[in-house]
């Protein structure tokens, strides 16, 4: 009777251990995915970063030197900005926090990219570039 109970023992024992072994494997998966996603985010916005400051270095070309060049660039920019927003955006619905700041930035980076945005014909102004 003993060696019965001694077995029945070690048997739950191994199937607790078993258990907890898949469940904690399950839990490592998960966590691994997360840690994928917000290095997917993380990237997006690095790759938004990016857009934002090639528009603003075109623009400071195309202001220094006029050059068609630079102003191809910048609305090449310019033009990538909200499309990079909209990925950010449909990547971060899962996190109320950055929905909120994705919806504030959504209501300056109209102004940001307005200023950015140049007719040809324009007078050369700075008054877009100073802080407000």
């Amino acid at each position: 009777m003993g060696q019965i109970l001694l077995l029945t023992a070690g048997f739950l024992v191994l199937v607790a251990v078993s258990v907890a072994s898949v469940l904690l494997v399950n839990k490592a998966r998960s966590d691994s995915a997360w840690v994928v996603h917000t290095v997917e985010v993380e990237n997006q916005i690095n790759a938004l970063l990016l857009e934002i400051r090639r528009a603003e270095s075109a623009a400071g070309g195309y202001l220094l030197t006029l050059g068609p060049e630079f102003l191809a660039d910048h609305e090449k920019a310019v033009g990538e900005i909200i499309p990079a927003v909209d990925k950010l955006a449909r990547s971060t619905t899962d996190n109320p926090a950055q929905v909120d700041n994705i919806k504030q930035f959504r209501a300056c980076a109209p102004r940001r990219t307005g200023c950015l945005r140049f007719e040809p014909r324009m007078p050369i102004t700075a008054s877009c570039l100073r802080p407000r």
